[in-house]
């Protein structure tokens, strides 16, 4: 990278030292009543949606450096701290910049420059989620006695008498209160909060705004000498010390860094040498060489991360903490490779960096050529036929495609004993590196004497900037060097604590459902958050996921309607004005439900869906007794009312098993969702935690396949269209590597029906292979792929369900996986830019009807209560 030595306007930007840096008018809201207390979770999914919800609205005119600089310029400031002692009223915000990290970031700011243009993040976010951004990007430390450590902070592992406390923060330690003229002491907590990061599942808490600056600063490099930036801060007089405003002689040491030839390399000092240079300059002239580098944490809780909390072996010493490290090191390696990114794939975005950096997948942009050899684990490849538009699946073809000893390409995708490939087929690993189970190469790669000087060059001028006491050159390179290479140990231990890439390994299906959770009054308020959390993180709520609805189990009330924004369930849960349940009613829960579900589908055919995620059901119930008359009216609403819905799902968490597996016993009963254990799944558990039930919960819900509908089942008019004529609708889909997609359809919609066609239509961003099955459990796959040559693939099937009695009428299953991508991805729908974009389309599908057509019956259509025993002419299904 070519030096760029430019000086930006730093004196019109940094004021004097002796001066509060204000918080800015339109980030004080953050800092007032409510908005200050814990709420949503702070992970790597919250960040991406809301940087998501900004590029959405702006698809064309915003680019990732636009919006990168924008969110630190605008929306990251570090070092806000409450002032102990002051309460809030009308006048008087208790917080302001006042902490240790503030000097740096405002230099930071000066080397990366802001851009034309403003974002007005107003209009693309609500007030709640401007807050959860801006502290998802600031930095700072709360360092002040708080009243809940004994309930908050871990257990103590040294002396919790000791109390030790860094120079800089024991200066000055009784203040002036300017309302009420007293004085009052600045203990500091045993487990101080640290704000500014975020969970992430499998790589650590990462600090987003030190991963965004660095992004920043590689699409805009840049090198400012050192005497640029010192004959700036000249102009504005001498500085004092931060904490003491003791004026400090700083002539002799002004004079020598006026004529310095060094300079500041913005893609180091944003990361890495800032927060080095911090503790060599903080620590230093105290304790010598022997420096803190690195510093544990813990959140208040696994499952719901709102509160990140120091270690009490702090000693005051927080300059670079281990969530720092990590995305230093993160923020190092993507200045330097954002350019190359950026210059690969058309219209890049911040947000598909920070997914597939901190994902299973990685960037594929480093190998391109390798993108096509990604494989879902397990997969046997085997020789297919390829499926004409023209040919027929019927009597031997059909036979053919679902016999798994004949032609099978996928085995037991989703069974627990999975099918092994004899010759070794596993999963293969790029060995670029390109995600962060790779830091360990990453910290190989930094080269050490050039972070070594590039520490000392930028400590040098934060010395200056802060008034802090003068340190000789050679002392302070001294110390510098000692920082750097205590990261590099430190470094190479922490990072041995994390899994490596062979172990995370690559796949990463997630559910993709319509959930509708109900709970019960067997979790407390907090508690009832807590799994709300961790559901919404398992089923990845998201515009590219899952969505979720929340339902007092008491009342059924909607809690929270349905979304697929994380913050919009906590902001709706905020605002919910009813009380959490203390008990259980099925029948008030379904009957809420069932009205939902009805003008839901009734949207859907308005709109003329032909394919959406699939409704279901999960209800918590852990300690409250269904009584008697609730159990006889839930189960009525399972053999009646709930028929409408075909394609509904239901999973019990429960420690009444034998309650559930009653009131889902459908013996001697006609029943439209078939098969039973298909559609009704029930885990035992009495655990409020969710560890020991989540893989258990997460694979259920996985398993559950996307459906395929008929469009025109409401009105007459409708009706008499899709019987008259062959209406085709489509269904957009992106395909991802590693993934798998799964399709459903019921049926209920092949009852009477002479040819079905299913179309799966390729669009040219890479090659796919749809396989099909008649198993609820897709054991017996038949596949084929698609080609250069020809992008469709069809499935023709002629008396499907003729209505032979006695003859079983089954759904038919596909499941979808890439096979190799084109890097074509560029759209606002692409999550990722080696998606692959399909199209499903499907005609000749009927109404659930009774022979001649759908029925209009009260709410929607509802599928008759008789035996539906039909099968494939001429052919049972083994």
């Amino acid at each position: 990278m070519a030096p760029v030595h430019k000086l930006v306007a730093i004196a019109a930007c940094l004021i004097s030292a002796a001066v509060a840096y204000n918080i800015p008018q339109e980030l004080i809201h953050c800092y007032r009543g409510n908005f200050t207390q814990p709420s949503v979770g702070f992970n790597q999914q919250l960040l991406l949606e809301l940087i998501r919800k900004v590029e959405e609205k702006n698809p064309t005119t915003l680019d990732m450096r636009m919006l990168s600089v924008e969110l630190i310029h605008r929306l990251r400031i570090d070092g806000i701290e409450k002032a102990p002692g002051l309460q809030e009223t009308e006048f008087v915000t208790p917080y302001s910049t006042r902490g240790i990290m503030v000097p740096k970031y405002k230099l930071l700011l000066q080397l990366v420059s802001n851009i034309p243009g403003t974002i007005e993040f107003d209009r693309f976010l609500s007030p709640w989620e401007i807050c959860l951004l801006h502290r998802l990007l600031s930095s700072t430390v709360e360092p002040y006695q708080r009243g809940d450590e004994r309930t908050s902070c871990p257990a103590p592992v040294g002396d919790p008498s000791r109390n030790a406390q860094a120079p800089w923060i024991t200066q000055n330690k009784s203040q002036m209160n300017q309302t009420t003229g007293t004085t009052f002491e600045r203990p500091i907590s045993r487990c101080p909060l640290e704000g500014g990061t975020c969970r992430s599942l499998r790589y650590g808490t990462v600090s987003p705004g030190v991963v965004v600056m660095s992004i920043a600063a590689g699409l805009q490099p840049q090198n400012v000498r050192i005497s640029e930036f010192i004959s700036a801060y000249k102009r504005k007089g001498t500085y004092e010390n931060l904490e003491t405003m003791e004026r400090a002689d700083t002539r002799k040491q002004m004079e020598k860094l006026l004529s310095s030839m060094e300079s500041i390399d913005n893609t180091y000092v944003v990361g890495l040498a800032g927060d080095l240079a911090e503790v060599c300059l903080y620590q230093g002239p105290y304790v010598g060489t022997d420096l803190r580098v690195g510093l544990q944490g813990n959140w208040n809780d696994t499952f719901f991360p709102r509160l990140r909390l120091l270690a009490d072996t702090h000693e005051g010493r927080w300059e670079m903490t281990d969530s720092e490290l990590l995305s230093g090191i993160d923020g190092y390696f993507l200045a330097q490779q954002v350019p190359y990114f950026v210059n690969k794939v058309r219209r890049l975005r911040l947000s598909q960096v920070l997914d597939m950096y901190y994902s299973n997948r990685g960037i594929p942009v480093v190998s391109i050529e390798n993108t096509g050899k990604r494989k879902l684990p397990n997969v046997k490849q085997m020789p297919s036929e390829r499926l004409s538009k023209n040919s027929e699946l019927n009597d031997d073809s059909l036979k053919n495609l679902f016999n798994a000893e004949r032609k099978t390409k996928l085995w037991k995708v989703f069974n627990e004993h999975e099918v092994q490939d004899p010759q070794g087929d596993t999963q293969n690993v790029p060995e670029d590196i390109n995600r962060a189970c790779y830091r360990k190469e990453i910290l190989q790669t930094i080269d050490k004497d050039r972070l070594k000087q590039e520490t000392f060059n930028f400590v040098q001028v934060l010395q200056y900037t802060t008034g802090s006491v003068v340190v000789e050159d050679s002392l302070m390179r001294r110390n510098c060097d000692a920082a750097v290479d205590r990261f590099f140990s430190y470094a190479g231990n922490l990072l041995s604590a994390f899994e490596d890439c062979t172990t995370v390994g690559m796949s990463d299906t997630k559910p993709i459902i319509d959930l509708l959770l109900v709970i019960d009054g067997s979790r407390s308020e907090y508690e009832n958050q807590r799994i709300i959390f961790h559901l919404a993180e398992l089923i990845d709520v998201s515009i590219y996921g899952s969505s979720m609805s929340v339902i007092n189990g008491q009342s059924g009330d909607f809690m929270v309607n349905r979304t697929q924004s994380l913050s919009s369930i906590f902001e709706q849960l905020s605002a919910y004005e009813g009380s959490y349940p203390a008990a259980l009613s099925l029948s008030n829960s379904f009957d809420a439900i069932i009205r939902r579900l009805s003008d839901q589908m009734d949207d859907e055919r308005a709109y003329r869906t032909v394919g959406a995620r699939a409704p279901v059901i999960l209800v918590i119930s852990q300690g409250a007794r269904i009584v008697n008359t609730d159990f006889t009216s839930a189960r009525r609403m399972l053999t009646s009312t709930f028929e409408q819905f075909p394609d509904l799902y239901f999973v019990f968490l429960t420690n009444d098993a034998t309650t559930f597996s009653q009131l889902t016993d459908f013996s001697g009963i006609s029943h439209s969702r078939v098969p039973v254990e298909e559609h009704y799944k029930i885990i035992e558990s009495s655990s409020i935690d969710p560890q020991p039930y989540s893989e258990l919960l997460q694979a259920n819900l996985k398993a559950i396949p996307q459906r395929l509908v008929a469009p025109f089942c409401r009105t007459e008019a409708n009706r008499k269209s899709w019987r008259a004529v062959n209406v085709r609708e489509e269904y957009e889909q992106y395909l991802s590597p590693g993934v798998e997609l799964r399709y459903r359809i019921n049926r209920n919609f092949l009852i009477n029906t002479d040819h079905v066609g299913i179309q799966f239509q390729n669009s040219g961003y890479g090659e796919l292979t749809v396989c099909g099955t008649m198993d609820s459990s897709f054991a017996g796959l038949a596949c084929t792929t698609t080609t250069p040559e020809n992008d469709n693939v069809w499935f023709n099937f002629t008396g499907l369900c003729s209505g032979i009695p006695g003859i079983e009428c089954r759904s038919i299953y596909f499941l979808v996986q890439l096979d190799t991508s084109y890097m074509r991805c560029s759209e606002n729908d692409c999550r990722y830019p080696d998606q692959v974009r399909f199209v499903i389309k499907h005609e000749g599908l009927r109404c659930p009807s009774d022979g001649s057509g759908a029925r209009s019956l009260g709410i929607g259509w509802i599928v008759p209560l008789i035996p539906l025993l039909f099968m494939v002419r001429m052919f049972r299904l083994i």
